[in-house]
């Protein structure tokens, strides 16, 4: 259907909405005025076609004179929602016919079964008086037309094609935005969906097209416009506070968004329990205040994109079609075709601007979506870079950092250097550069800050891109044969990433430090008891070695050395026995201090013959050799338990052998060795 049809259709419903008989009015405040009695009282000219919300009842006349006889007429009340109509033709001072109808009295007391209320009339006298009373719980908006038959039904069929273009517009909206909801996940749309459905419903309810069905339970039907109004509002709303991201951008107006939401979610259900009287007032004042709230908030947000801009376009025509609706309902401006149908017209635009602008929020969206992607997949690498150097756990971390940079970032060398004098270049870089200190100092001399330099040459070889990070402990240079493949935001997220880099490499250092000063003896450098037990069992628990043998040395009277020369010279005496017990065993046997002057050694895969000759030398290179220390010689002797076993025994038990085997030497003299056999 082309726009000049379209626009004549529009134009023949408002010619054909204009009634050219004059229309008289009383006002029955009590219910109480019979037909008769009306027609002989002082009728008031109807300039008006809405009295607003009321308990009165009200009368309508007017006459139809000079027609032909038996010429048939259609006289329409276009406001589906009325309660109670009384329909009366008077000829000669009597009634001639009644019909009452009204929503509360059935879909099925309508004389024609169209949306409106439709009352057939026969001319058969020169004058025919009509004389109407309508009694309603909604707003007492009355628009009364005649029209001939031919011409009724000729405006009909021209208002079904218009209403089914609004109908159709509104429900591919509908659709479409069901799909890119289904596609984006994006939770605005889904609000806009819910938002022009509860729209639809309530034009649907305006225009009558759900009486036949909402008209079957009166309490639902009294409140079903009031109901559809507040979910109109709501979703609205919350379509706008997230299709703007109004959180971000306004947090104060956000905030009396959510607090709107929450009043007319409340309304909502108490406007159920009330009459319907009463939360159709409410409801269409609520809709006043989202009109002015939402208003505020288009001057506040002063259109800076276009998406912005198509939104406020769109708001703007809906928000006057709205308006314009909502102040002849309150008597404000009269009722006639225009303001009945203005909520159409601007809403129909508004569809079509607010399609226009989802579409271009599509495409932001969709341009915004490839670059989350290319983020997504930068940090990934930058995460697996990560991952990586977590799990290490040595001094290795510099080198594997560069590599796994190189590798993940597709780049062609790279440096690190460190503070303390420690430069790490990557394996693909090592034999192009001839001087790294010149280099190291041309790179950085006028660029002390982290920052990117193009067409760098190094050895003849032009680099498009060096990427220069510097970090908390050194600095970090990245090359690149291509030109910068990343944004802004990435080469910042890489910058940042390249100081955690740098706190790794620190931590790492720090770590195994930690670790080291953990598991030694602080004053002898031999593993402590804590760390004895966990390198033994250990190595126990790898099944490495089919048996273990063990030897304890203890220091004969080293209290009395204590006492003798002090404490610092028995640190000395400590030091030295160490050291002369590590001279006669193997890489692979474990040596730890088990307690004060006390030390243990677990010996592997050792024959009897062996041990034996390893605790002899102990004693010996201990007890015949004196030590000296500040020019005073000490004879120092030891005491040895020994245990061995050609089998595996838990540690603890071949702990308690040993021991054992100690106290026994003790017992026995001192500076000798007790052996047992398990």
């Amino acid at each position: 259907m082309s726009y000049k049809k379209i626009i004549f259709f529009i134009i023949i419903l408002i010619i054909s909405s204009f009634s050219f008989t004059q229309i008289y009015y009383v006002e029955d405040k009590k219910d109480l005025y019979t037909p008769l009695e009306v027609l002989k009282m002082d009728k008031k000219v109807l300039n008006q076609t809405t009295f607003g919300l009321t308990n009165s009842s009200y009368w309508y006349f007017f006459s139809l004179e000079n027609y032909e006889k038996n010429k048939e007429f259609f006289v329409e009340i276009n406001k589906p929602q009325l309660s109670y109509i009384d329909f009366y033709v008077i000829e000669n001072n009597s009634i001639k016919t009644c019909i009452k109808t009204g929503i509360n009295r059935g879909y099925d007391s309508k004389p024609l079964k169209v949306n409106t209320f439709v009352f057939p009339v026969k001319i058969e006298s020169k004058k025919t008086n009509i004389l109407i009373k309508v009694k309603t719980s909604s707003y007492m908006t009355v628009p009364i037309k005649v029209l001939e038959k031919n011409d009724f039904f000729y405006k009909k069929i021209n208002e079904n094609i218009v209403l089914g273009l609004y109908y159709g517009i509104i429900i591919s909206m509908i659709l479409y935005n069901f799909f890119i909801f289904i596609s984006t996940k994006n939770i605005s749309y889904f609000y806009y969906i819910l938002y022009l459905f509860n729209f639809v419903m309530m034009q649907l309810v305006w225009d009558g097209l759900t009486n036949d069905i909402f008209s079957k339970n009166i309490w639902w039907f009294e409140h079903s416009n009031s109901f559809f109004i507040f979910l109109t509002i709501i979703f609205y709303l919350l379509f706008v506070k997230k299709f703007i991201n109004l959180s971000k951008i306004k947090k104060s107006l956000n905030k009396i968004f959510i607090f709107s939401i929450q009043i007319f979610s409340i309304m909502l259900f108490i406007s159920l329990f009330l009459s319907s009287t009463l939360s159709t007032n409410i409801a269409t004042i609520s809709g006043l205040i989202s009109v002015f709230l939402l208003s505020f908030l288009m001057i506040k947000l002063k259109m800076k994109t276009l998406t912005i801009k198509l939104f406020t376009y769109a708001w703007f025509f809906f928000v006057l079609g709205i308006f314009i609706n909502i102040l002849a309902a309150l008597k404000i401006i009269p009722t006639n075709i225009l303001t009945i149908y203005f909520p159409k017209i601007g809403s129909t635009l508004e569809v079509i601007l607010l399609s226009l602008s989802l579409g271009n929020k599509i495409n932001i969206i969709r341009r915004e979506k490839e670059l989350n992607q290319k983020m997504k997949n930068f940090l990934l690498k930058l995460h697996k870079v990560s991952k990586i150097l977590t799990e290490i756990k040595n001094e290795k971390i510099p080198e594997k950092l560069l590599d796994q940079l190189i590798n993940e970032l597709e780049l062609d060398g790279g440096i690190i250097y460190l503070e303390d004098n420690n430069t790490y270049i990557s394996k693909n870089f090592k034999e192009k550069i001839i001087d790294f200190n010149y280099l190291l100092n041309k790179v950085f001399d006028n660029n002390k800050e982290s920052c990117i330099l193009n067409d760098f040459y190094i050895e003849n070889t032009l680099y498009k891109t060096v990427y220069l990070f510097k970090i908390k402990n050194g600095k970090i240079i990245l090359f690149s044969l291509k030109k910068s493949q990343y944004t802004k935001e990435e080469v910042k997220i890489l910058n940042e990433f390249m100081n955690y880099g740098g706190v790794i490499i620190e931590n790492n250092k720090l770590f195994l430090k930690t670790e080291k000063l953990s598991k030694i003896d602080s004053l002898t450098g031999i593993y402590n008891r804590y760390a004895f037990f966990k390198e033994t069992e250990k190595i126990v628990e790898s099944n490495k070695y089919k048996n273990y043998s063990s030897i304890m040395v203890d220091i004969d009277y080293f209290k009395k050395i204590n006492d003798t020369y002090g404490h610092l010279i028995g640190d000395i005496v400590l030091k030295i026995i160490v050291e002369r017990i590590q001279s006669c065993i193997r890489k692979t046997d474990i040596l730890g201090r088990y307690g004060g002057e006390e030390f243990v050694i677990i010996l592997p895969n050792i024959s009897k013959q062996r041990l034996m000759e390893v605790s002899e030398k102990i004693l010996k290179n201990i007890s015949d050799f004196p030590i000296i220390v500040n020019n005073n010689s000490l004879r120092v002797t030891v005491s040895l338990g020994v245990i061995f076993t050609n089998r595996k025994i838990e540690l603890s038990t071949l702990l308690l052998y040993v021991d054992e085997q100690l106290y026994k030497a003790k017992e026995n003299g001192r500076n000798r060795i007790e052996v047992m056999e398990k």
